[in-house]
């Protein structure tokens, strides 16, 4: 029987969704990334709301499962044999809460935004399409002067700006008192890695690790120093670093509207794994 379960213990949570999700682990590193986020209290908004957990099984193991972290919309996960049904369930589980908007594969996310729309009869809106991309070697370093170094205490006020305007380019409508926050503690984690070309010339950031992998995100160049090479530079040699000190693989997510990044990290060594959409109300 299919059945819909919620938990309020995010590690009781990653119990039972882990052994599914890791069968496709760089596919479903969000989920993972970010349920491992909320056990550790490592981001401010984790701190101050209290997130939905919720999945659908049936008698042979997962289906579905529904992570949100409000403002954060919801992130997904289905099985597509019981896609349908599955969703259905969901749906009604979290019906209680406010939905800002759901990610996940492509699929999963229209099939789930189809139904809101039934019983809400408001259309959704894609806002985001992204490319979930998986590196287990690095095939090109490009040949860039300067040097990968992770930001130290007095590269905080750049660190703040910089995220910030990423933040503005592609997110658009994240909390800037949060993201200075979970800036200033990933800062002090030792998470945010620069490259240095004479000045910090680009940015990223090591975050959501699995059980296999972690994630390369809020990959920034300035408007200025665009165009040469420094965040490829960035992204090469810090997954390599990964690589060689244990991760089996390295992660990123790529918006869609942007093709610089979809050229370049191909070249690099990262291979597709699928695609995700955002969808708002």
């Amino acid at each position: 029987m299919i059945h819909f379960q919620t938990s309020s213990d995010p590690s009781h949570f990653l119990r039972v969704i882990q052994p599914a999700l890791e069968r496709d682990e760089a596919a479903n590193q969000l989920m993972l990334g970010i349920c491992g986020q909320v056990i550790n209290q490592t981001s401010q908004t984790y701190r101050s709301v209290s997130p939905f957990m919720g999945w659908v099984e049936d008698e042979h193991g997962l289906i579905a499962a529904g992570l949100m972290t409000p403002p954060y919309p919801l992130i997904l996960y289905c099985e597509p044999a019981l896609q349908q049904i599955a969703l259905e369930k969901l749906l009604a589980g979290i019906s209680s809460h406010p939905i800002p908007g759901v990610i996940g594969k492509n699929h999963v996310v229209e099939a789930f935004a189809d139904l809101c729309q039934q019983q809400t009869g408001i259309s959704p809106q894609i806002t985001r399409h992204e490319r979930v991309f998986k590196c287990t070697q690095v095939a090109w370093l490009p040949q860039q002067s300067g040097r990968l170094q992770q930001a130290q205490p007095q590269d905080l006020d750049l660190v703040l700006e910089w995220a910030k305007a990423f933040d503005h380019e592609e997110m658009q409508d994240e909390d800037c008192a949060a993201v200075e926050a979970n800036t200033r503690a990933q800062l002090e984690r030792g998470e945010i890695y620069l490259w240095k070309d004479g000045i910090a010339t680009a940015m990223t950031l090591v975050t959501w690790p699995t059980q296999h992998g972690c994630s390369l995100t809020s990959v920034y160049t300035p408007p200025s120093l665009r165009g040469r090479g420094y965040a490829s530079a960035l992204v090469g040699n810090l997954s390599q670093i990964l690589l060689s000190h244990g991760c089996a693989y390295t992660h990123l997510m790529t918006n869609l509207a942007n093709p610089i990044p979809n050229h370049i990290y191909p070249k690099l060594g990262y291979q597709p794994v699928c695609d995700y959409e955002t969808i708002r109300w």
